[in-house]
């Protein structure tokens, strides 16, 4: 099983419990419930890794120069506010 999760699943998509438990009730002919599905991943570690959407009407320009303002005025480096002299 773990050298078939490799690989995209049937529909090109991200395996799911829903398909892992598709494709296991293919092999051994016997129904397997979505949710044991489910626990044969977890067993593999594995684990959802889908990136976070950008919102529709974020500008990048903007985002990088607050974060460049958010880190040039951030306390978090000072460490004398940490440990005053």
């Amino acid at each position: 099983m773990y050298k078939r999760q490799q690989y995209p699943a049937p529909d090109g998509g991200l395996w799911n419990g829903r398909k892992v438990a598709d494709w296991l009730s293919e092999i051994t002919g016997r129904r397997i419930s979505r949710h044991r599905g489910w626990e044969y991943l977890q067993q593999m570690t594995f684990r959802l890794r889908v990136p976070r959407p950008d919102h529709r009407v974020a500008d990048p320009v903007e985002q990088n120069e607050w974060k460049k303002n958010y880190i040039k005025n951030s306390n978090f480096c000072n460490l004398n506010i940490l440990m005053p002299i």
